[in-house]
C-alpha cells in the first residue's frame, strides 16, 4: 500500500514541482489560492480507476547584444563565413578546431536545452499554476482525465487541489504527504512520511531536472508548438532500472519552462500532463500546504503499514 501511495503522490507532484522559470500572463500574483474553476493543467496521476489506492491521477540570459563597433587598428575581426580578417589584409581561414569553426552538435544543443530547464527549476522558489492530465491504462483499456491547480514552495511543500474531481487533494506540508481522494476512497485519507529523499520522488521537477545528464540518456525529439508556443521535446531514459518511469518526454519552452510531459511507468500506465498556466516565484499563501482531516475521516498511517 505504501508503495502505491508513493507512486501516486510522486506522479502528482511531478506536475507542480517543475520549478521552471517563466510566467504566464494568465497566472495571478496574490496571497490567495487560485480559485478559477476553468482550471486545466497536468493533473496528478491520482485518478483511481479501481480499488483502494489504484489512483490514476498522476502527480510533473540572454546577453544584450551591443552595437557593432569598428575594430581597432591591427585588431583581428571575424568576417562573414568565419574568416579571420585584419584591417587591410586578405581574409585568412581560421585554424581547424578553433572557436570560429566549432559547430555545435545535436547532442550538445539538447543538453543545453535541458540545462536551461534545470536553471529554471532551481530558481523558482515558489510556483503556482493549473494543469490537466490524461491517463491511459493499456491493461484495462481505460482512460481518465483530471484537472486542478497546484502550488509549490521549495524545498518540501506542494499542494494539488483538484477541480475535477472536485474535492480531491494531495498535499505535502513539509513533514507528511496527505493523499485525500473522496471521489474514489471516501471516508479516509492516507498520510505518508516525507523525508529529504522521498521529497525528490514526489516532486516531478526534481524527478526530471535534478542531475538529469547524470541520471538519464537524453535524446532530442525535435521542435514543435504547444498551445501556440514554441517548445522542444526531449526524451529522458533512466540509466538505471527501478525508477518511477521507464521513459519520459518533456516539452520545454524557450525559457526552460516545463509545459507538458508524458511518462510511461513500469506497469505500462501512460500519463500526459499539460500545464495550462504557470507562474514561478509567485506569492503563495502558506495555508494551502496545511491539511486538516475533515470530521469523520479516518487517517491511514502509511508508515505503520510499511513496517
Amino acid at each position: 500500500m505504501r508503495a502505491i501511495v508513493i507512486a501516486a503522490v510522486a506522479a502528482a507532484s511531478a506536475l507542480a514541482l517543475q520549478g521552471c522559470a517563466a510566467s504566464d500572463a494568465e497566472s495571478e500574483s496574490h496571497d490567495t489560492a487560485v480559485t478559477s474553476t476553468d482550471v486545466a493543467a497536468p493533473a496528478m496521476a491520482l485518478s483511481p480507476t479501481d480499488g483502494a489506492m489504484a489512483d490514476t491521477r498522476t502527480l510533473g540570459p540572454d546577453t544584450p547584444v551591443s552595437s557593432p563597433q569598428a575594430p581597432a587598428a591591427g585588431a583581428v575581426a571575424i568576417a562573414d563565413g568565419g574568416m579571420a580578417v585584419r584591417p587591410g589584409s586578405v581574409p585568412v581561414p581560421p585554424a581547424p578546431g578553433s572557436p570560429a569553426t566549432a559547430v555545435p552538435t545535436q547532442q550538445s544543443t539538447v543538453e543545453a536545452v535541458v540545462q536551461r530547464a534545470v536553471r529554471a527549476y532551481e530558481t523558482a522558489r515558489t510556483a503556482r499554476g493549473t494543469f490537466e492530465q490524461s491517463l491511459v491504462n493499456p491493461q484495462t483499456g481505460t482512460r481518465s482525465t483530471a484537472r486542478g491547480e497546484f502550488f509549490r514552495a521549495q524545498p518540501d511543500k506542494f499542494a494539488f487541489k483538484f477541480t475535477e474531481p472536485r474535492g480531491d487533494a494531495i498535499i505535502a506540508d513539509g513533514a507528511h504527504v496527505w493523499v485525500y481522494l473522496p471521489s474514489t476512497n471516501p471516508g479516509q485519507v492516507i498520510r505518508a512520511p516525507l523525508s529529504p529523499n522521498s521529497a525528490g520522488s514526489f516532486d516531478l521537477g526534481a524527478m526530471f531536472f535534478e542531475r538529469p545528464l547524470e541520471r538519464y540518456a537524453i535524446a532530442d525529439r525535435g521542435a514543435t508548438t504547444l498551445d501556440g508556443r514554441a517548445v522542444r521535446a526531449v526524451q529522458l531514459t533512466p540509466r538505471q532500472r527501478g525508477g518511477q518511469f521507464s521513459t519520459a518526454t518533456v516539452w520545454l519552452d524557450g525559457e526552460g519552462v516545463l509545459r507538458q510531459f508524458h511518462v510511461v511507468d513500469g506497469m505500462g500506465l501512460e500519463r500526459t500532463v499539460r500545464i495550462t498556466a504557470y507562474a514561478p516565484n509567485a506569492t503563495v499563501d502558506r495555508s494551502v500546504f496545511r491539511f486538516v482531516p475533515p470530521e469523520g475521516v479516518r487517517v491511514i498511517d502509511a508508515a505503520a503499514m510499511g513496517q
